[in-house]
């Protein structure tokens, strides 16, 4: 009887514990971080709770690009390349959510960014502080 009880209690603890996370409820945190020469960056945002975290990590990053439809929905799992004023690719990877932080030296860079069919091209100042720059898109 002991042993029925023991695994009964085994169970419970087990299954509301990690209740969430088996539902899928839990937080599910795809912030991608990396370095390419002398750039830093940081990806992600999915989810308000991985926004947070994801701004707390940018402490120090002084560009900033947002990427949403023109109706308010973000995007996600876009190409990012960014240039110099030389035209030389200094980085080129995929966003894994709607917020793309990098730590770039100060100067003018070019920013492509695309998803699908979707392509924008900026032209960016970066100084020391942040700058945003918001790429939207008409559905």
């Amino acid at each position: 009887m002991k042993r029925w009880w023991m695994c009964l209690v085994l169970i419970l603890f087990f299954t509301t514990a990690h209740a969430p996370l088996l539902l899928g409820e839990g937080p599910s945190y795809f912030i991608k971080k990396g370095v390419k020469g002398e750039i830093s960056y940081l990806s992600g945002g999915v989810g308000l709770e991985e926004r947070r975290i994801l701004e707390s990590m940018a402490k120090g990053y002084n560009l900033k690009l947002v990427f949403a439809m023109s109706s308010g929905e973000y995007l996600s799992d876009l190409s990012v390349i960014l240039r110099d004023k030389e035209g030389r690719t200094l980085l080129h990877t995929v966003s894994n959510g709607p917020w793309f932080f990098a730590k770039l030296p100060v100067g003018v860079y070019t920013v492509t960014v695309s998803v699908g069919d979707l392509k924008q091209q900026r032209q960016v100042q970066v100084g020391k502080d942040l700058t945003t720059v918001i790429f939207q898109w008409a559905p």
